[in-house]
């Protein structure tokens, strides 16, 4: 299955995301993009240091712009919020958009960290780990 997490930036919780996604699930693939990601933008310093002390994890790389092509690769598209649910389904009109705690069996939108200390980054990289250990649709 390929599975396609999507956040505003693509600089915190959608990359962290797709690591986490990554690394539970090897028979599955996980990419990541933003919805309006800032030309120049890479993965935020807190979002790497929370990776690479849990995974190993310290790839610096591009923020990017969820495209068509994205949006047809994917078998799951994957969102952080309801507000990025909403943007995809309207712009696509596609019932392939979920939300991560929509999957996981509950409501809510996932903290967007950018700007915080990394004691949040490392919150809400727990938080998704977690929601994605209740999914059981990758097991």
């Amino acid at each position: 299955m390929n599975v396609l997490f999507v956040c505003t930036g693509n600089t915190c919780r959608s990359p962290m995301a797709e690591v986490i996604f990554n690394e539970m699930y090897k028979n599955h693939h996980a990419e990541s993009r933003g919805l309006h990601v800032r030309h120049g933008d890479r993965i935020e310093s807190n979002a790497l240091k929370v990776l690479k002390r849990e995974y190993g994890f310290d790839e610096v790389r591009n923020a990017e712009q969820i495209s068509i092509s994205d949006i047809h690769e994917a078998d799951l598209i994957i969102t952080m919020t309801e507000a990025h649910k909403r943007e995809l389904s309207r712009l696509y009109g596609m019932d392939k958009v979920k939300t991560i705690r929509e999957l996981a069996g509950s409501r809510g939108d996932i903290l967007d960290p950018y700007g915080m200390d990394e004691f949040v980054y490392r919150r809400v990289f727990s938080e998704i780990r977690g929601l994605l250990e209740q999914i059981g649709l990758f097991k």
